[in-house]
């Protein structure tokens, strides 16, 4: 299967045991799910959040309805390129990755996507891969690229989360006009980054995932709440992941949501080398790492050695650096940007 060293976030998708845990997920999963059912979508026609002016947004790629969250510019930052957000594809995972910088942020304005996919809980579109294909990370690229246009800025920052890196080294391969720099924050190493998985690997890994009993029970477990602290606390978070953590997981988690994380799992993310789009990138890059991703910091280390214009800083924190420390974060991001 698809290990830590690929996938960054693949912890939150391995079952430890199905027999130990399979009574548990009798008592407790179906349960869970079935009352969340009217509950998902009462909110996301909220147009803004008091404490922090965040809207969501929404605009059309393709067929698909997609969302986004916005933050307008803070006063004196209106002129600046606007921020694309994109979040990392895991168990629960949306654009709610970024609530904590963008509360806290001062600056240029910020878009944070949902990729195809994901984002039910706002009113996105579900994935369902046997009514309609989608070629990764292409088409979580082209779909930033649809927002991008929407906003109808010239020029636009990127910051990536996580395993989604290759999505922002296409993004600004393919837009060397309209993506000024790019971010990537704890993304994989070079040598992930640069050794596509191979296809039987690929056809293993997703077979399994798409299963419907193991991959379904492996889903079962691994989006109970038990588990996300579980993993979250052993891969995530240098500190114990708090309840908002949790609280936001436990809203998005939920069949319809998990295609994106099947894909995303089994590696099609890494399905191919970056490293000609790396070594040919002319906008300026950041590499942000956190501290207690000790393993991988000197993995790292090719990305600013091979590439033209590419920095590492390291803050405080594992492999949630925006969620976990959003000030030192936002921070981070404004010295490269600005």
């Amino acid at each position: 299967v698809v290990t830590m060293k690929t996938l960054p976030f693949i912890a939150l998708f391995h079952c430890v045991s199905f027999v130990k845990v399979s009574a548990f997920v009798a008592h407790t999963v179906d349960k869970r799910l079935a009352s969340r059912t009217e509950a998902r979508y009462h909110h996301f026609h909220a147009k803004a959040l008091e404490t922090s002016q965040v809207s969501i947004e929404y605009f059309a790629y393709d067929g698909w309805n997609l969302t986004y969250q916005h933050k307008p510019a803070s006063d004196g930052y209106e002129q600046h390129n606007p921020i694309l957000l994109v979040h990392p594809v895991g168990i629960g995972l949306s654009s709610w990755f970024w609530n904590q910088l963008m509360r806290i942020w001062e600056g240029p304005e910020l878009l944070a996507i949902d990729l195809i996919g994901c984002g039910v809980q706002h009113g996105a579109d579900a994935w369902d891969p046997d009514m309609r294909g989608l070629s990764i990370p292409l088409g979580w690229t082209k779909c930033c690229e649809a927002l991008m246009d929407h906003a109808d800025a010239k020029t636009f920052s990127v910051v990536v989360q996580g395993g989604l890196g290759p999505v922002g080294v296409l993004l600004a391969s393919r837009n060397p006009l309209k993506v000024k720099k790019l971010v990537l924050t704890s993304p994989p190493t070079w040598e992930a980054m640069t050794t596509g998985v191979p296809e039987t690997e690929l056809a293993t890994n997703y077979k399994f995932f798409r299963s419907p009993v193991l991959g379904r029970l492996a889903f079962q477990v691994l989006e109970s709440r038990w588990a996300v602290r579980f993993f979250s606390n052993l891969f995530l978070f240098a500190k114990p992941c708090d309840d908002t953590w949790l609280d936001e997981v436990e809203k998005e988690a939920c069949e319809e949501s998990r295609p994106p994380v099947q894909v995303f799992n089994s590696g099609f993310c890494l399905h191919r080398s970056y490293e000609e789009e790396l070594r040919s990138l002319d906008q300026p890059v950041l590499i942000v790492q956190g501290k207690e991703d000790e393993t991988r910091i000197p993995k790292r280390n090719d990305y600013s050695s091979a590439m033209k214009n590419c920095s590492l800083e390291t803050i405080q924190g594992r492999n949630v650096l925006p969620w976990e420390f959003p000030q030192d974060s936002a921070e981070c991001i404004k010295r490269f940007l600005l």
